[in-house]
């Protein structure tokens, strides 16, 4: 089961409504209610299926990041963290992260993308090319 916010249930609200109108009525019935939650069902196994578990995961929806890519990006920032501390220059080898990586069982190419995320949102950054560091706020 999947925990409804208020503007979820305002939404269900608003597609049985819609469907009441479409049928030119002025009351909601079952039926509407039930094609409400038919719309919002297909929705859902469309957009919040996460494509590595095959299971459905809120996380998607909520923040467009599946659980697992989350954890991958979680583990990737304690990397670099333990990198840089561990490093004289205070940076992290791009290479070294990826064999590391690897170690605790993530892909290689998952980890390379999700290292490129982490540098997009702003988690990490790239002072020398193919050196990171953890932005100071993560």
């Amino acid at each position: 089961s999947i925990p409804f916010t208020p503007r979820q249930l305002e939404a269900f609200v608003r597609l049985a409504e819609a469907s009441a109108r479409v049928r030119l009525s002025d009351r909601v019935t079952l039926e509407d209610a039930e094609r409400a939650i038919s719309i919002i069902e297909k929705y859902l196994r469309r957009v919040g299926v996460d494509k590595e578990t095959g299971k459905f995961d809120i996380d998607i929806i909520a923040t467009g990041i599946s659980r697992s890519q989350h954890d991958r990006m979680l583990t990737l920032m304690e990397i670099v963290r333990d990198l840089c501390r561990e490093s004289q220059e205070g940076m992290a080898n791009k290479e070294e992260i990826l064999a590391e990586a690897t170690s605790r069982g993530l892909e290689r190419s998952r980890a390379e993308k999700d290292l490129e995320r982490l540098k997009r949102t702003g988690q990490i950054y790239e002072p020398r090319h193919g050196y990171y560091k953890v932005t100071e706020e993560y």
